[in-house]
């Protein structure tokens, strides 16, 4: 029996937009069993009732906490759906039995402990089809609210490498979750069948394919593509590596800016290139779509260029510390700067696009 009935209360100083009752809330084992959510102008109100009975400790001091869990669903899909920060301030939790009701804690929040600090800023807007997935309970729903809680530090971030961080780790969750079915899911393969998926689905990309329009090939060309060659092409590597580079780096591609950037960058490995028996293949590919005939544009190429390849290339050296720090700098907005603000500017746009298309993945 459910016998004790938890009442939460969480209200925000600013105005909620997202008014509605969802009375369907499944939670962790809860088999038929359903909490109540209801979204007002300023506050949520959950019920939840449970057979056992918890201490504030057992609630605030465990994430696997059903109770825990549902407040942070709550959270999640009211900051993701209001695209905003509305300045929480309290968190009120009452037990109610049919005889007692007991004061089971009080949190109070201040500018210092924010879920989110900052403003959230998206040009796109979720509707609820995108996210009310996020308030099941199922590997699909988990993956998504995982992904959503990076995604909201990252978009609500001022500092520029802690945002390029959440947003890669946004995107690369997506690229799992898009590779789910390979029983080989591992990062490259995931970034290989996102690759994939953007290319083959443009109709889900119109803002990327808008932001991307407008690069130019000196744009393109400003990024570091002669380290990224480098590092992932070693001189000396296996014949394996060089035919990834013909089949996946060129032959893959076929927008002009790529085409010119693939041209220009070749003497970086043309020796090993040719060692191989590739350069043939290569030179071929890169002469026929330079001619003015054969010359294209295409958007999510290079989406998948600057994303799938470009920002985990500079993820992992930064990351792995291969690099300075990108933060000790005694030059502000320097061209790294400059150029990971670019970075954000398409990964923001592109993670977005790609939780609205969620379900498609």
């Amino acid at each position: 029996m459910r016998t004790n009935h938890y009442h939460i209360k969480i209200t925000f100083s600013k105005r909620n937009s997202l008014v509605c009752r969802i009375g369907n809330v499944p939670y962790k084992n809860s088999g038929t069993f359903r909490d109540s959510f209801i979204f007002q102008p300023k506050e949520i109100n959950i019920v939840a009732s449970r057979s056992s009975i918890y201490d504030k400790d057992a609630i605030l001091n465990n994430p696997s906490n059903s109770i825990y869990q549902q407040i942070a669903k709550a959270l999640l899909y009211c900051y993701a759906m209001n695209l905003s920060n509305l300045q929480l301030c309290s968190i009120n939790i009452v037990r109610k039995t049919a005889r007692k009701e007991e004061q089971v804690v009080t949190l109070l929040y201040d500018k210092k402990t924010q879920p989110i600090d900052g403003t959230i800023t998206s040009p796109i807007s979720f509707n609820d089809g995108d996210l009310s997935i996020l308030l099941q309970e199922d590997d699909k729903a988990e993956k998504l609210r995982n992904i959503l809680s990076h995604w909201l530090k990252g978009m609500s971030s001022t500092e520029r490498y802690y945002k390029f961080e959440r947003l890669w780790r946004t995107f690369e969750q997506l690229s799992f979750y898009s590779n789910r079915t390979d029983a080989d899911n591992k990062e490259f393969n995931a970034l290989r069948k996102m690759r994939s998926f953007l290319i083959a689905n443009p109709q889900y990309f119109t803002n990327t394919e808008h932001l991307l329009s407008a690069m130019t090939y000196d744009e393109l060309r400003k990024f570091h593509w002669r380290e990224l060659i480098l590092n992932n092409y070693p001189r000396g590597g296996k014949i394996g590596v060089y035919e990834g580079y013909k089949n996946y780096f060129v032959l893959a591609n076929t927008d002009n800016r790529i085409i010119k950037l693939l041209d220009e960058t070749l003497v970086f490995r043309q020796n090993e290139l040719n060692s191989y028996g590739f350069i043939g293949d290569i030179q071929n590919h890169i002469t026929h779509y330079m001619q003015a005939e054969y010359l294209q544009t295409n958007n999510m190429q290079l989406a998948a260029l600057l994303c799938c390849k470009y920002a985990y290339f500079l993820r992992n050296k930064i990351f792995h510390g291969e690099v300075v720090d990108k933060t000790f700098s005694f030059i502000p907005n320097n061209n790294d700067d400059v150029l990971i603000d670019k970075l954000n500017t398409i990964l923001e746009i592109i993670t977005t696009e790609l939780i609205s298309s969620y379900n498609n993945l």
